[in-house]
């Protein structure tokens, strides 16, 4: 018996689990079943779970009582272990059981499968997340920037020494830079390690269902995930650190490791999100001064460019972009570019959504960006990708600039229009009516009349988002602006 005591001391839960029952509803109530779908026991109120040694058998048990109940229900049996290392191992295995009992309690679960015996048991441990959490709503959270109880129980299993495998594609300087958050940040846990793994030639992500991924994640099938470049359907226990429209791969990558970006991390993350514009924006709302703008941009834009060229090829197009000029009275802007990479100018000119001309050695002719849709519609552009278009073949450069310069203002008009509808909400109507006065007599003076106004009106946003009737009444103030 001396012996039977000994093992049985190992064996917490002939203490009561208090720590996890005091956080359970009064009300909560679960069916627990097994993994056949046979009804085990009724969860009703709070319940009190312990492992215990049952004595002459060398059985351990996980037993349950209701609260307000004296009697304690066997529903988990296996066999005790002849070496310490074994016990300890089928301790920890129950323990985790009976905090995922515990979870599904607090969730609200009504109905949850468990293992009956060893065999059972060494299935559901395999399969079990190592991560237990939600991670499509974690993914909400990191999108919005928001650093929720979810990032808190992400960062809460990893303090636990849970397993998380993060698969980077160091392909692009926002997927580098955001590895280099995480690892800086996940150091402390021996149980977190970074895969990089190589994409196709000229391609900055790989998908979930790629060969190398898939032969890891075999391997250990519970394991949590974390995926940085990689795309695709992801396994229901993963994290996709994406770009979206909301935040960048940097900013999530903050955000998931409870760190603040340093300056040049939130660069990184400015360009990834609004190119150059995002960057001079961020510059000025740091009190940075324009040379260290200027700078850090061109800087930047060339770190992002040498993932798919060299620098010297980079630093070519950079030149070309700071040569570049105005013309057309500072309707257009035409870059002469070595080549074409249409991430790397975007990354250069900071007025991008005013539009701009590349004129590129090969020969090719293309532009940036045609809010009124007539270089496609009206001159027979061709559109490329991403509010690029391309210049037919059988026209000469003059008369494409011309086209492209014509367009280039009435883009800007609408953008300007857009902006000052919208910072008039909230004005008074003389202050309304001033500012649209401004704007409407000083392209009226560089030859855009009141029927070039009227008609570009219907690409306004603010005037698209709200009724006709609105649109109308902007109408009628140019026509009595300029009448």
């Amino acid at each position: 018996m001396g012996f039977l005591k000994k093992i049985a001391s190992m064996f917490i839960a002939d203490r009561e689990e208090d720590d996890d029952e005091e956080a359970v509803p009064a009300n909560a109530h679960l069916y627990l079943k097994s993994m056949a779908g046979k009804d085990l026991y009724e969860i009703k109120g709070k319940a009190k779970l312990k492992i215990s040694l049952l004595p002459g058998k060398e059985l351990v048990v996980m037993k349950i009582r209701n609260g307000g109940m004296d009697v304690y229900d066997t529903v988990v049996s296996c066999p005790l272990p002849k070496t310490v290392d074994a016990r300890t191992e089928l301790q920890q295995m129950l323990r985790t059981l009976i905090g995922d009992i515990y979870d599904a309690l607090r969730a609200g679960t009504m109905e949850m499968k468990i293992p009956t015996n060893e065999y059972d048991l060494f299935l559901y441990i395999r399969k079990r997340p190592s991560i237990g959490i939600d991670m499509d709503l974690l993914e909400e959270e990191l999108s919005q920037g928001r650093r929720d109880h979810l990032v808190s129980e992400f960062l809460s299993a990893l303090d636990r020494n849970s397993r998380l495998d993060v698969y980077v594609v160091p392909k692009s300087l926002a997927n580098v830079t955001a590895l280099r958050i995480l690892r800086d940040a996940w150091k402390k846990y021996p149980m977190v390690r970074f895969l990089e793994v190589e994409s196709g030639a000229g391609e900055d992500f790989l998908y979930w269902s790629s060969q190398v991924i898939q032969e890891t994640m075999r391997k250990e099938p519970n394991v949590a995930v974390v995926g940085i470049g990689v795309i695709g359907k992801k396994p229901p226990f993963g994290v996709n650190l994406k770009n979206d429209e909301f935040s960048s791969v940097v900013q999530k990558a903050a955000v998931l490791s409870k760190q603040d970006m340093n300056t040049r991390e939130r660069m990184i993350d400015a360009q990834t999100a609004g190119h150059a514009a995002g960057i001079s924006e961020v510059g000025r709302q740091q009190n940075k001064d324009e040379e260290f703008i200027t700078k850090t941009i061109a800087d930047l834009a060339v770190e992002e460019a040498v993932f798919r060229m060299s620098e010297e090829d980079a630093r070519e197009i950079v030149n070309a972009v700071h040569s570049s000029e105005s013309e057309e009275h500072g309707r257009l802007r035409i870059i002469h570019a070595p080549r074409f990479d249409r991430i790397l100018l975007l990354n250069l000119v900071v007025d991008a959504e005013d539009g701009f001309m590349v004129e590129v050695k090969n020969g090719e002719i293309l532009y940036y960006k045609d809010r009124v849709g007539k270089l496609q519609d009206l001159y027979g552009w061709t559109f490329v990708e991403e509010d690029w278009c391309q210049a037919p073949q059988d026209v000469s450069v003059e008369e494409l600039e011309e086209e492209a310069g014509l367009v280039a203002m009435e883009g800007k008009y609408v953008r300007e229009l857009d902006e000052t509808l919208t910072g008039n909400i909230g004005k008074s109507v003389s202050a309304s009516f001033e500012s649209l006065q401004k704007l409407v007599t000083r392209y009226d003076r560089i030859g855009m009349d009141m029927i070039h106004q009227i008609e570009l009106l219907q690409f306004v946003d603010i005037i698209k988002n709200n009724n006709s009737f609105y649109g109308d009444s902007i109408e009628s103030m140019i026509r009595e602006i300029l009448a």
